[in-house]
């Protein structure tokens, strides 16, 4: 079965993601072929540290133009973002099901065999794109991980607030209740995003949203031990640091490194530190 609940629901999310694809700095676009059907790519970017990135719940490689360009601007990395198979982007749009974790877990593994770059890897995960790290296997080109928001680590933080902007934005969805809930992901200093706000929308408006997945088997997140690094917002209202700190500790000897002035949407909120943070991590290597 589809995301989608229409056809034209399908093509309104293509010509947006299209559209926004423009914004990207100079850049290339690849479809794999994978386990859970195509897959796109979009890569740019000359750098000599590679990122494999795999974004959140609803989000997709068009809407991370800004940070794209950051990143290319910064000249050290080659980013290679991924559209999650099974939520609003350019990669096939059929539902996994309930062992969706499982399918990931095993579709990330294949898709880097597919990816034209020598490596190293660093892959990348932000929200839902974490725990699709956290359900696969390292590998020799892709054995190291930055952890953002992440989650399949801990249950989230479900509270009266949230329901609040969820339910009306996906029974109703309109424009101002898309912005209402980006403001809730974000910390309150942040700006207005008006590409989440879009995203979010044509999302709600369009396809049958999926929730963030329970956290993973215990055996299957202590693969990534010692090989992950766990960043989250000081004000995330679903992970917050507190609630990631046991469990990244426990299961991935790992702190939890808390960035300031951020919230869900820490990479949007907080780019530059972001980078610094990327730096680190594939200088360490």
């Amino acid at each position: 079965m589809s995301i989608h609940r229409t056809i034209d629901g399908r093509r309104r999310i293509a010509e947006w993601c299209e559209a926004a694809l423009d914004r990207w700095p100079p850049h290339e676009r690849v479809i794999l072929d994978s386990p859970l059907g195509a897959t796109h790519v979009t890569s740019t970017g000359d750098g000599e540290q590679t990122l494999v990135w795999l974004p959140g719940t609803n989000f997709n490689a068009a809407v991370h133009a800004d940070l794209a360009r950051r990143l290319v601007d910064d000249g050290r990395f080659r980013l290679h973002m991924v559209d999650l198979p099974g939520q609003p982007g350019l990669s096939s749009p059929q539902s996994l099901g309930r062992d969706r974790m499982v399918r990931y877990g095993d579709w990330l593994p294949n898709v880097l065999t597919g990816i034209d770059d020598p490596g190293p890897i660093t892959l990348v995960g932000h929200s839902l794109g974490a725990a699709v790290v956290l359900a696969s296997t390292p590998t020799n080109r892709a054995d190291r991980a930055v952890l953002l928001s992440p989650a399949g680590l801990a249950k989230l933080r479900i509270t009266a607030e949230l329901l609040r902007v969820t339910i009306p934005w996906m029974v109703r969805p309109t424009s101002d209740r898309a912005a209402a809930l980006t403001a809730y992901m974000t910390h309150p200093e942040s700006p207005p995003f008006d590409h989440v706000d879009e995203l979010l929308e044509l999302a709600a408006r369009h396809t049958r949203p999926d929730g963030a997945p329970p956290p993973l088997p215990t055996a299957v997140i202590g693969r990534w031990r010692g090989r992950a690094r766990v960043i989250a917002g000081d004000r995330d209202p679903f992970l917050p640091p507190e609630r990631l700190q046991g469990p990244a500790r426990e299961h991935l000897d790992a702190p939890v490194e808390v960035v300031v002035k951020a919230g869900h949407l820490l990479p949007d909120e907080q780019p530059h530190r972001l980078l610094d943070l990327l730096a680190e991590e594939v200088e360490a290597r």
